[in-house]
């Protein structure tokens, strides 16, 4: 005889969903756990009933008590996230363990990056390793970057382009970017820049702004591509848009200099602005060489003076090189151009901030 459960996903696939909401619930109310958690999604997604996230943390919360792996992991990422239920990052942890400890491949990988969050980079780097070792992209990309700075494990360069090559293959975005600088800078790796401008391209396709922002400057010098200063300004732009304030620098001094775009000064003291206005000190030495060359804003050495004096102070070597040694003034040169890649960031391996997506 045909079960409940069975009936209902018939009819799910049918796409009857509320009639297999309806043999679910006749298969929970007998005990069925995969049913229980079934009805969690159905309530989550609002598929043959309303949504409502706290009926499906409560289905969910069922299923988990009878050991289902899935609805463990989706009750640690309702604590976690507070949905459906008051956030709890303990109960989130407890949950994602009892999924782990089935095997789970992404409760690991979560419990890496709380892990992590909290500090403590050895379990952290433990539990990445054990999602990465099931094939976990995210987590192979974290490991990586664990090897890369030494996060719990010894810093070993080659280990950390195993795992970075490991992610890459199965199309991680964070681990392309990662490989690029690991060819651009020669760690665990020959430098190569030819071979890190493909994995910058790579990633850059799949939308990593930091890729975007390294490409943008390969072609702007010429590095491992050939010069193009229209394809430097295009990416730098689209880096700029998703937030990345080493890229939006660099798309103004391509207005200020002109390269790859009409020369706008107007333009690039507006860039630079933004950039001062929140606190970074690329923006101080665009905006005060723009002030000191009278270059789209009228000319005047003594705010010029006070903003390179401010980036100077926050360490910017280009603003401190255009000061007298005693940093009271401003050395005595007519014109003072603003050179491209002056941004803060240098290359830097992306593990922190990566995450995975969730698997049902």
């Amino acid at each position: 005889m045909i079960s409940y459960l069975e009936l209902g996903c018939q009819a799910y696939e049918s796409g009857d969903y509320g009639k297999a909401v309806g043999y679910w619930k006749q298969a929970a109310d007998e005990g069925d756990s995969t049913s229980m958690y079934n009805l969690g999604v159905s309530y989550e997604t609002g598929s043959g009933v309303e949504k409502d996230y706290a009926e499906a943390a409560a289905w969910y919360g069922k299923a988990a008590e009878k050991g289902d792996i899935k609805a463990c992991r989706r009750m640690g990422k309702f604590y976690r996230d507070g949905i459906g239920v008051t956030a709890d990052r303990i109960k989130s942890v407890v949950w994602y363990l009892k999924a782990a400890e089935q095997g789970d491949t992404e409760s690991w990988y979560e419990l890496g990056r709380y892990n992590f969050e909290k500090k403590d980079m050895e379990m952290a780097a433990d539990c990445f390793l054990e999602a990465a070792e099931d094939g976990h992209a995210g987590a192979q990309n974290r490991l990586g970057a664990c090897y890369y700075n030494g996060d719990g494990v010894p810093v070993d360069y080659e280990k950390a382009v195993f795992w970075f090559t490991k992610a890459a293959d199965q199309g991680e975005a964070c681990a392309r970017f990662n490989l690029g600088l690991c060819y651009e800078y020669g760690d665990g790796v020959d430098k190569d820049y030819s071979a890190a401008a493909g994995w910058y391209e790579k990633s850059s396709a799949q939308g990593n702004a930091d890729a975007m922002y390294h490409l943008g400057r390969f072609y702007a010098e010429g590095k491992g591509v050939p010069k193009d200063h229209a394809r430097a300004f295009r990416l730098f732009k689209a880096s700029a848009s998703k937030g990345h304030d080493s890229a939006l620098f660099n798309l103004g001094t391509c207005y200020a200099n002109g390269d790859g775009v009409r020369r706008d000064p107007a333009e690039a003291v507006r860039i630079f602005r933004t950039l001062a206005d929140k606190g970074k000190p690329s923006g101080m030495y665009g905006l005060g060489v723009s002030y000191y060359n009278g270059s789209g804003v009228p000319k005047d050495k003594a705010k010029a003076f006070e903003l390179l004096s401010a980036a100077s102070s926050m360490g910017y070597e280009k603003a401190s090189a255009l000061l007298t040694a005693d940093g009271k003034a401003l050395r005595p040169v007519s014109e003072i151009s603003i050179p491209n890649m002056a941004g803060d960031m240098v290359g830097t391996i992306i593990g922190e901030i990566f995450g995975g997506t969730d698997r049902d």
